[in-house]
C-alpha cells in the first residue's frame, strides 16, 4: 500500500474518520483521527533510511534506499501483545516518535500490502475509538 491508497482506504473503509495536517512546518504530515473523540488512529509522515534502520537494523527493505532518502510511513496503534510479532514483518518497525509499547511504524512504499496493513489499521481504529 502506498500513501495515496492508504488515505483512500482509511477514509473509505472507516466511518467518522477525519484527516488534517496540523503542522505548518510539515504540511505533508497527515493525522487520521476519530471525528467524535479526536483520538489519532494513524499518522502519515516521512522518515529517512537512517532513522528507520535505528529502529530495526536488519530490515532489508529499507537498506535498498539511498542514504538520506525520505520514505513515507504510517504510525498505527496496536495491542501491545502483538507488537513483537508484527515488527518481524519486513517493512514494519517499532514506532518512530511514538510509544513503542503501543504503536508501530509501517512503510507506505507498497512493501506492506493491503492484506497485511488493512487489519492493522482496523485494530488501530478499534483501539482508539470512544469506549
Amino acid at each position: 500500500m502506498n500513501t495515496e491508497s492508504f488515505g483512500s482506504f482509511i477514509m473509505g473503509e472507516f466511518g467518522g474518520v477525519a484527516c488534517d495536517r496540523p503542522w505548518e512546518s510539515n504540511p505533508t504530515y497527515t493525522v487520521y483521527r476519530h471525528g467524535d473523540n479526536r483520538k489519532w488512529l494513524a499518522l502519515v509522515f516521512d522518515a529517512t533510511k537512517e532513522q528507520l534502520l535505528k529502529l530495526k537494523p536488519e530490515d532489508s527493505v529499507v537498506r535498498e534506499y539511498t542514504n538520506g532518502e525520505r520514505i513515507d510511513v504510517v504510525n498505527l496503534k496496536l495491542d501491545p501483545e502483538m507488537i513483537d510479532d508484527v515488527v518481524k514483518t519486513p517493512g514494519i518497525f517499532p514506532a518512530f516518535h511514538m510509544n513503542r509499547r503501543h504503536w508501530i511504524t509501517a512503510l507506505l512504499d507498497e512493501t506492506v500490502d493491503a492484506k497485511t496493513l488493512g487489519p492493522l489499521v482496523e485494530m488501530s481504529y478499534i483501539l482508539t475509538m470512544r469506549k
